[in-house]
Formats: C-alpha cells, structure tokens, sequence
C-alpha cells in the first residue's frame, strides 16, 4: 500500500481521528481490532481551506492486504463511488452491453447547444460527477479543434442520472465555467483534462440511485492487471452511429511499457496516462466516448476514477490499447481549481 503518509497507532471502529489544518491531503492505514482478529482501516483525509481548524475523520475497516487508498472528492463524500447496482456479473459481449438506470451514477453526458436559441446539438462527449457541482472530462471535448480556444459556458449543457439519450425525462443542467488545462497539447493528447462546473450543485439526494459522485484515486495508486469499466454512449462500431444507449465494457489495465511498445511509432505515451485493453481488441471506447470514465475497483470496495477516455488507433483495434488521461497525476490541478471556487 502507497500512501501520502502513514501513522501507526492502534483504535477502534467509530473512533474520531482529527489531523491539523496545515497538512494538506493525507491517507491513513491503521490497524482496527474487530473481536479476535485486526484489519486494516484506510483512512482519507483532506483539508478544504488553510486555516486552523481540524477536520475529522470516520474510519472504515477494510481487509488486511487492501491495494487502494480511498481520497475522495472535495467536500469528503462518504458514499462516493456506490452504486445501487450490483457489479458482479459482467457479460463479456464484444463491443459493449447497454446498461441500467443507477449502474453508473456518476456518468454524465456532455452536450453541445446553441448559445442563442438554446437548442440542444447532440452528444458530444463524456463526463464524471466529482463533486455536486464539478465534472471531470477531456480537454479535447471542449476545445476547438480548428481554433484552438475552449467553448465557453453557453455552449454547453449537461445531463445526469441518464442511460438513454431520448428519454422525455431528460436531467439537463446549465453550466457557469469552463477550464481546461493550459498545458493541453492537441498533437500529442498531453494534459488531456478539463473541469466543467455546473451553474447549480446538484442534489445528490434528490436524485438517490440514479446520481452519485465517483471517488478520485490516491496519488501512485497502481491499477495494473486489474479488469476496469469503460462506459460511454460513443459509436459501437468504428463507422457506425452513437448510441443511444449507455454502454459499458470491461478491459484490463496494463503497463505504460507495453503500451508505450504498442504505440511507438503511433504517438508517445506519457506517465500521465494510463492504458487499457485486450490484445485481441473487439472491446473499447470509440468515437463520442472521450471524456467518459475508465473506473476500477477491488473486493467490493468503492468505484475509483483510475482514467479519463482519451485516445487511441481506431475503435478497439488489436493491439491497440485505448488510452486514457491518468486522474491520479492531476490531483493537484483538480484540488486546486475546486478549492478556488
């Protein structure tokens, strides 16, 4: 287990733990007797604002030999990353299966509008609920291609707690700011990140089981061999139509070396990425899926935002593993944006 820092110290389930104001983003793995035998309790902790206060801490126990740190979004978020769905049966259908309402809560549809009459443009891309009023998607969603600038607020709207496109209960929302990363590069894919805030938070209560927010990594958090979920309403063949339906698949993470190997006369591959998929390909993220959520878990534990959908060789092309941006890498840069507004 990698962590920002550790203490070692021995206390019960249901004990508070405070840390000072001065210390920025801390994770916590502690030993919690449970009867006769001792877990480990993974603790998060994260200071909103710099000043001298303290900020307390509930621990949860999880089993002895965990590999993931829970951080989660800005304000803490206790239930980030729950689903009301259960994922433990996936069908491995080559290109995708639809999915169902509250299956993946946090999945957001970025849509394109016209800023004069108002009228909805189609699916653009994908997103991530971080935070009531804070979507995490790719920088070359919202920047034009040709121009080069980022569309500004009134382009934009953006849909919640959906898994078809045409349904008449559409969750549409107004958006109040745009930032995309400043070091973003359209030619290499670096720096793939952006952040859209939303003109009011939502009301994750209101919307129970069908929005929730998805839990950010910790910093060096390892995802390699494990099986991750890609979802997206992108096209579910290279030159085919988007769907209509949110889909989702399954892909294993790999190492940057192999990846960097699949793509070295392609494009580098970067430590802030991260890649995933099958040698043999029928399985990944296409066209209208950029943006969207490359999420892992282990034994039960919450959803974690491992990846941002960002490019790649074609639609799930053999050998061709998608690429995505490395969330864990922009913490700072997300921190630090959210706690400005």
């Amino acid at each position: 287990m990698r962590e920002t820092a550790v203490r070692s110290r021995r206390m019960a389930l249901g004990q508070h733990l405070s840390m000072p104001a001065q210390h920025f983003a801390h994770a916590y793995c502690l030993p919690v007797p449970l009867g006769d035998s001792t877990v480990s309790a993974v603790f998060a902790f994260h200071q909103r604002k710099a000043k001298d206060t303290y900020e307390e801490l509930v621990p949860e126990a999880y089993p002895e030999g965990r590999t993931y740190l829970r951080l989660s979004p800005l304000p803490f978020f206790a239930d980030c990353g729950e689903s009301a769905y259960s994922h433990r049966y996936y069908m491995r259908i080559v290109g995708g299966r639809p999915v169902v309402a509250g299956e993946w809560p946090w999945q957001v549809a970025l849509q394109q509008k016209d800023p004069y009459s108002g009228k909805g443009l189609g699916q653009h891309c994908g997103g991530t609920l971080i935070h009531p009023s804070w979507i995490l998607t790719a920088a070359h969603c919202i920047v034009d291609p040709v121009f080069k600038f980022a569309l500004p607020p009134p382009f934009w709207s953006v849909r919640v707690g959906e898994v078809s496109l045409s349904a008449e209960t559409q969750r549409l929302y107004p958006v109040s700011k745009i930032i995309t990363h400043k070091f973003f590069d359209s030619e290499t894919w670096d720096n793939d990140i952006a952040l859209v805030k939303l003109r009011k938070p939502l009301d994750l209560e209101e919307h129970a089981g069908l929005v929730n927010t998805i839990c950010l990594p910790a910093r060096n958090m390892s995802f390699i061999g494990l099986q991750c979920s890609v979802t997206g309403w992108g096209r579910t063949k290279e030159h085919g139509s988007n769907s209509d339906l949110l889909q989702t698949i399954r892909v294993p993470v790999m190492t940057n070396k192999k990846c960097q190997r699949a793509y070295r006369k392609v494009n580098p591959v970067s430590n802030g990425m991260i890649c995933a998929g099958w040698d043999e390909g029928g399985m990944g993220p296409c066209v209208g899926d950029s943006g969207g959520p490359l999420q892992c878990r282990e034994r039960g534990g919450p959803w974690i935002q491992a990846g941002i959908t960002s490019w790649g060789v074609g639609c799930a092309a053999p050998s061709y593993p998608g690429v995505y941006i490395r969330v864990s890498e922009y913490l700072d840069w997300i921190y630090k944006h959210l706690e400005k507004t």
